[in-house]
């Protein structure tokens, strides 16, 4: 295995701009960041950390729960 330095150059995102483009694009920039640092990580250990298919059936249930919770959300009229 690779020492953590490497993973590090690899990821290379600070912690405010990781913040700013999580909230300039409501939340879906985690999502592409948890996929580029999870590939980060396959390449630098050689291990298989998330398939593409648990990623896009996550990014599905948690689009679903949106939803649902919109749905469910009573509404407050005057």
């Amino acid at each position: 295995m690779s020492d953590i330095s490497t993973l590090k150059e690899k990821i290379n995102i600070k912690t405010f701009p990781f913040i700013l483009l999580t909230l300039i694009t409501a939340g879906l920039y985690s999502y592409i960041w948890l996929y580029k640092a999870s590939t980060a990580v396959e390449e630098v250990t050689h291990i298989k950390v998330m398939s593409t298919t648990f990623l896009i059936g996550y990014l599905a249930f948690m689009g679903m729960g949106l939803c649902w919770s919109k749905l469910s959300t009573p509404t407050l009229q005057g």
